[in-house]
């Protein structure tokens, strides 16, 4: 049986591919005929599958939210804009506004784009070496994506938090951003773009790695970190409310915008709703257990809590952790 035209095609690119220098990546995959930096949609062709990810994600927005546009007065308040349009990094991390398609937000070029001046054209760093024999365009491996450092170059205050937390009793190394919110997944850096015949060869002789999902958002069990425990009142002794950190990190974290976590408690005809706001220095701490005391909750009666957060992208309300079951005095 004779193979499919297209393999055959993607055979004959690979044999080619695999000695062709960086101009063919300049001149076939990158938009690089005008002095910008590439975009993602160029990024895409070979890394579908990634780009999808970020497009969903909230670095994607980082520059038009309308909560960001507001609150920067149009674009107005200039120590804001760095960490939302931010150009490649420097060496470890240093972020400066860029002057190109600025409504990508923090993009692939941002981190994966290298700022030495030495580097080659188009030279590509990430955690990985090269994972394919085509040498579309130059990669060097950086230890800084497997580190916090990577992810503090914005997130400052989230990485201070970070640093300050306590080592994990199990004598485990202190999980860093990439563990939570960029969750494993063993792939293929390359995807296959029917509208790219040259992607088939890339997929077929890359190999899979252990790398990340690029979503950065908060993780779906969020509540394995966060424990709730109800201590009903008593006559003369309020009901309690007790809240376990045990992520490296404050609830909530973040030095801008509207950081908010927000405890709710309920009962037969009742509910309180306590605001924790990181502006106020209200956070609980990576690793500290706080306690709220509630003497509103009448003595002896059905009590739930559940702790949420606020969605800087959407402003509702989304739960982070919740009591295990209704507790009964």
């Amino acid at each position: 049986m004779r193979a499919a035209p297209s393999l055959w095609s993607a055979g004959l690119f690979a044999l080619l591919a695999c000695s062709l220098p960086v101009p063919f990546a300049e001149q076939w995959l990158f938009t690089t005929g005008r002095p910008q930096l590439a975009e993602a949609s160029d990024c895409q062709r070979c890394h579908g599958a990634i780009y999808e990810e970020w497009l969903d994600s909230p670095h994607a927005g980082a520059w038009t939210r309308d909560g960001f546009v507001a609150s920067t007065g149009d674009y107005a308040a200039d120590a804001c804009l760095a960490c939302h349009a931010p150009g490649p990094l420097g060496q470890r991390g240093e972020p400066e506004l860029r002057s190109d398609h600025r409504e990508e937000g923090v993009t692939c070029t941002t981190c994966h784009l290298s700022a030495d001046p030495h580097a080659a054209p188009l030279t590509m760093r990430g955690p990985h070496e090269r994972t394919s024999p085509v040498d579309v365009h130059p990669v060097v491996q950086d230890e800084l994506f497997l580190s916090a450092e990577l992810c503090g170059s914005c997130h400052e205050r989230a990485f201070v938090e970070w640093e300050a937390s306590p080592e994990p009793d199990d004598g485990e190394p202190k999980r860093v951003c990439q563990d939570c919110h960029m969750p494993a997944v063993r792939r293929r850096m390359e995807s296959y773009n029917p509208e790219k015949p040259y992607s088939a060869a890339l997929v077929v002789l890359g190999r899979a790695v252990d790398g990340r999902r690029h979503g950065f958002g908060v993780p779906d069990d969020p509540w394995e970190d966060i424990e709730l425990r109800v201590e009903p009142g008593s006559v003369g002794r309020p009901a309690r409310v007790h809240v376990a950190n045990r992520l490296p990190h404050g609830v909530p974290t973040g030095g801008y915008g509207q950081r908010v976590a927000r405890l709710q408690v309920r009962w037969p005809g009742g509910e309180v709703r306590q605001e924790i706001r990181a502006a106020l220095e209200q956070a609980i701490g990576a690793g500290e257990t706080r306690v709220f005391e509630f003497p509103q909750i009448p003595p002896g009666v059905p009590t739930t809590a559940v702790l949420e957060r606020r969605n800087p992208r959407t402003g509702a309300f989304e739960r982070l952790a919740p009591a295990p079951e209704v507790v009964r005095p």
